[in-house]
């Protein structure tokens, strides 16, 4: 509801240069909201695809608002986005210190709210979405500091105890991009040594919170991917709208003779799959199309920090849900921090 206003506050004022500020990033990814609506008016319920329902249902709306926030940090002052990119990493270092002392809590009062089965779900509600934000906030540790390895150790100590083991590779699969980056300028063992420590942590902490994990006949990601496989067969090309998953995987489950009994699946654990069920293969074929023009806005050093917040979300949204949180952090800072407009 936020963006209406601050739409109609950057658009009036600037309706005469509006041409100016539309590039082929915005063409693409408003090409897809236009599917997606599309695609939500002729889908299974038409109002929550386009206003948005309950849980963490959005809809068209909501990706519409994204755009708006999107272009919005695109006009502020350079000082402004520096002191943007400072409010997020002290944002994730203060929720990377709350998720800390809520699993204390937790030792210390096992029937803990602040926790689901001793996992610590922050100021954000679920453990996993908590370690895909830390990883995105990751991006904006200094890099030059003597706080760097205390962040970095800070902000792996928290994802470890979400005990999200996507967050954990995401967060090492940006953590080896830093390394590498620097290692172009300046290979020396006060580089290599930490990032093998690092590494060996996280990987052993991927692998212990995996065997900790009993797999579930319903809660598996395969069978989710196989059941969106069937369903995107039945409706390719348009999908059946936004925030369409709840329906379809309750209907698809039972068609599986695997009915869901208090238990609500709506997400694919991959944006790809959810997308494709959502806007067909119409829509995916324009939701990549944005994406590629979207990373050539990070090349360069200059925009190296957004390209770590990019992958984060990438890698974290291959085999995790993608929330409004993970969404903003991604349009306010990949595309409404980036540097270039020569897209």
């Amino acid at each position: 509801m936020g963006s209406v206003p601050l739409f109609l506050l950057w658009l009036f004022p600037l309706r005469d240069k509006i041409a100016k500020l539309i590039n082929k990033t915005d063409i693409f990814y408003l090409l897809w909201i236009i599917t997606l609506a599309v695609s939500s008016l002729k889908g299974i319920h038409p109002i929550d695809s386009v206003l948005g329902g309950s849980y963490r249902h959005q809809g068209v709306i909501f990706f519409l608002s994204l755009w708006v926030i999107w272009k919005t940090v695109q006009l502020l002052s350079k000082e402004k986005k520096e002191k943007l990119k400072k409010w997020i990493l002290w944002g994730a270092i203060i929720q990377s210190a709350i998720v800390i002392i809520q699993k204390t809590v937790f030792f210390l009062i096992p029937t803990s709210i602040v926790t689901i089965n001793g996992r610590p779900i922050g100021t954000i509600g679920e453990p996993n979405a908590v370690g895909g934000f830390l990883v995105m906030g990751s991006a904006f540790i200094p890099s030059k500091s003597k706080k760097t390895y205390f962040l970095q150790l800070l902000f792996l100590a928290a994802i470890f105890i979400t005990e999200s083991r996507t967050a954990l590779f995401a967060f090492l699969f940006i953590f080896l991009l830093k390394l590498f980056n620097q290692k172009k300028k300046r290979l020396t063992t006060k580089i290599i040594a930490p990032a093998i420590l690092v590494s060996a942590v996280i990987i052993t902490s991927i692998l212990l919170t995996t065997s900790l994990r009993m797999p579930s006949r319903f809660e598996n990601r395969m069978v989710y991917a196989s059941i969106a496989a069937r369903l995107i067969k039945e409706r390719p090309y348009l999908g059946y709208g936004a925030e369409t998953g709840e329906v379809l995987f309750d209907r698809g489950y039972k068609e599986a003779e695997m009915p869901l009994a208090g238990l609500i699946i709506d997400r694919t654990h991959n944006l790809f799959l959810d997308v494709t069920l959502w806007s067909g293969l119409i829509g995916l074929t324009l939701f990549l199309t944005w994406l590629t023009t979207v990373y050539w806005k990070t090349r360069g050093d200059r925009n190296f920090e957004n390209r770590l917040v990019f992958w984060g979300f990438i890698v974290f949204s291959l085999f995790q849900p993608i929330g409004p949180v993970h969404w903003t952090l991604f349009m306010a800072t990949v595309l409404g921090l980036s540097k270039s407009s020569f897209i």
